[in-house]
């Protein structure tokens, strides 16, 4: 049996869905409570739903053995898991982790803005990804800030007093704006979007998951090449038959 893990909620939720649907893979789910989900493209195929961040664990464990969530989630979880991306860029899904500081800091437009301000000012930046946002400081040898790891809603960190500045997910820039914050000019940390990962191990040493798995593989594949072609029709008026 290959257990594939889906997102059970956020905005990957209904677009993996639709994904997988389009693709040929029908997936149904009795409700929105419900952690299982059944497909009729392959009896052996059985679908698990989990939040994004327990999907890797998840795989690394195997009890599941493919999965899908973002690429920005998967880099975080990256440490001390077992888990290889098949297919990093799907097609949707897409979005931003960026730097943002309050609109009100008008002499900090870029990262050295920001470096050049934390020399003398220890800055305290709320996420969610704490991992790539201290690789992607230590990359701008930025050394006086405190990580504020937190689950609840980023942006507010600022208003609320609990960061100075903030890491997060942003698709479209509005939800930063409205809390009165701006994306630094060169504060793209990473460009996600939904990616497939797997457990090799698990497949490669189960004959059916490996067969079950190189299926679905064919449908996404040629779902997502589908996408590069164009169907043109000709209504042409002839009085020739052929």
């Amino acid at each position: 049996m290959l257990n594939i893990a889906l997102p059970s909620s956020g905005p990957l939720y209904q677009s993996t869905i639709d994904f997988f649907n389009s693709a040929g893979i029908p997936i149904k789910r009795s409700s929105l409570r419900a952690y299982a989900g059944t497909t009729t493209f392959d009896k052996n195929i059985k679908i698990i739903f989990q939040r994004q961040s327990d999907v890797p664990k998840s795989i690394s464990n195997k009890i599941a053995d493919i999965g899908v969530l973002g690429l920005d989630r998967y880099l975080e979880n990256i440490q001390n898991n077992k888990t290889k991306t098949l297919i990093e860029k799907l097609g949707y899904g897409n979005c931003d982790l960026v730097i943002a500081v309050p609109q009100s800091w008008n002499d900090i437009n870029n990262m050295s803005d920001l470096v050049a301000y934390s020399n003398t000012n220890k800055l305290r930046i709320a996420t969610k990804y704490p991992l790539q946002t201290q690789n992607y400081l230590s990359e701008h040898h930025m050394k006086l800030y405190e990580i504020i790891s937190t689950n609840g809603a980023v942006e507010s960190a600022p208003q609320t007093g609990i960061a100075d500045i903030i890491v997060d997910i942003s698709s479209t820039g509005t939800t930063i704006r409205e809390n009165n914050l701006k994306i630094l000019d060169d504060g793209y940390i990473l460009f996600s979007e939904a990616t497939l990962i797997s457990n090799p191990v698990t497949l490669s040493n189960y004959k059916d998951k490996f067969n079950s798995a190189k299926k679905l593989l064919y449908f996404i594949l040629g779902h997502m090449n589908s996408k590069l072609y164009n169907t043109i029709i000709f209504n042409i008026e002839s009085e020739n038959e052929n």
